[in-house]
């Protein structure tokens, strides 16, 4: 398993106002909160760093996968041929459901509702596991169960893509 290091001073072809503009097409004409939440998204999490790691041709699995997001723009401009995602919110897999028809129709996209503390839907392995701004709601004590639970999914020669909130500086983490 490799774990993606920083890629500090690397440019992307992604920026936030691209990826931003993806995400409006991803979830189309939905409203509410949530999916302005998506579209402002990217300026907030770098997500064309994220990006630059995942192999083309991948199979994916995105623990909390909010509504989706990481694995639609995956899916739309990046060339994974399969992604699978989980959250413990049945109001934010509703959304991850709701953009799947808006991806590559040769791309297999599939949401369900879990916990990542409980039990984890998909048994097989993948060529990618992110837990992108996850492990901050997991209770500490917990932590180390579901990281284990996320490397025994990567294939061998596989990749862990693991990011979180910053606790500082304060503005960036929680007060």
């Amino acid at each position: 398993m490799e774990i993606a290091p920083a890629t500090d001073g690397v440019r992307s072809a992604h920026d936030g106002a691209s990826l931003s503009r993806r995400a409006r097409r991803l979830y189309g004409g939905a409203r509410g909160s949530a999916v302005a939440l998506q579209k402002l998204r990217p300026f907030i999490c770098p997500f064309e760093r994220l990006i630059e790691h995942i192999p083309r041709g991948s199979a994916v699995l995105d623990v909390g996968c909010g509504a989706g997001l990481f694995l639609g723009l995956l899916a739309a401009d990046h060339g994974i041929v399969r992604g699978a995602g989980f959250d413990s919110s049945p109001r934010a897999i509703a959304l991850a459901n709701r953009m799947r028809p808006n991806v590559p129709r040769e791309v297999s996209l599939e949401f369900v509702v879990a916990d990542a503390i409980e039990s984890w839907p998909a048994a097989e392995c993948f060529d990618v596991v992110s837990l992108i701004d996850v492990m901050h709601h997991i209770p500490r004590t917990l932590q180390s169960r579901v990281l284990s639970y996320a490397m025994d999914r990567v294939r061998p020669g596989g990749l862990l893509l693991y990011k979180d909130m910053a606790l500082r500086p304060r503005w960036r983490g929680r007060g």
